[in-house]
């Protein structure tokens, strides 16, 4: 077990924490791959450790997690202050391995709430690399534009043209000047011009949005096992 030291904590939307820790090279050397998850525990005595996929890049020397605030062990982590400590047993999975060289197939990646957190991750880590790169899109769920994670950050990404941005809000008629669908990622899906059949799709979020998303890429002529996830 190695001990990691909360150095940063700020809001990242509603109900939504970004954590930021310094950690040993013995652990930073674990994380190899975006899309990874940490094991972690707030309490030497307690029982069962959460799983919080990493939300910074396996480039960067400290280890950051989107957090919702929820009953227990995440509300453990965002009810640390800074400068307390966490232990992380390790960083493992299989992430997401994928070839982003510009050329490649477009990289599709499905998302709600703090499920972000592990494509904050692949982008940041494709962004870093000295070398042109795919196009990227990211289709990202929430409630509301309050709610979507990093709002700021992925809009400065659009802005400057490493990803292209399909906001999905659930419970919001009209925001300004920031476009977005109203309703859930695959009905926005079904209404998509582009075909996908050549694309990697990535998602992450709960077993009901994965099955929504496998009936809707099937509509649509893709084999869902094409569907890639972080575990």
């Amino acid at each position: 077990m190695t001990r990691i030291t909360l150095q940063k904590k700020s809001k990242a939307g509603d109900g939504l924490y970004l954590l930021r820790f310094s950690a040993p090279e013995s652990l930073q050397g674990q994380y190899k791959i975006p899309g990874q998850y940490a094991i972690v525990r707030t309490d030497a005595n307690q029982e069962k450790p959460a799983f919080f996929a990493v939300a910074s890049a396996p480039t960067e020397d400290y280890l950051e997690f989107l957090i919702k605030e929820a009953p227990g062990s995440a509300a453990e982590m965002v009810a640390l202050d800074e400068g307390q400590e966490a232990e992380c047993e390790s960083v493992q999975g299989p992430g997401f391995s994928v070839s982003f060289r510009k050329g490649q197939p477009d990289i599709h990646m499905f998302s709600m709430g703090s499920g972000f957190a592990p494509f904050r991750a692949l982008i940041k880590f494709i962004e870093g690399a000295d070398s042109e790169h795919c196009n990227l899109h990211l289709w990202q769920a929430a409630f509301r534009l309050s709610a979507v994670p990093l709002l700021d950050e992925i809009l400065e990404w659009e802005k400057k043209g490493a990803i292209t941005l399909h906001l999905c809000l659930d419970e919001q008629q009209s925001g300004g000047e920031i476009p977005f669908f109203t309703g859930q990622v695959p009905d926005a899906l079904e209404q998509y011009e582009d075909n996908l059949k050549e694309s990697r799709l990535l998602w992450i979020g709960s077993h009901e949005f994965s099955e929504s998303l496998k009936a809707t890429v099937a509509k649509l002529g893709i084999d869902p096992d094409l569907l890639m996830t972080n575990y």
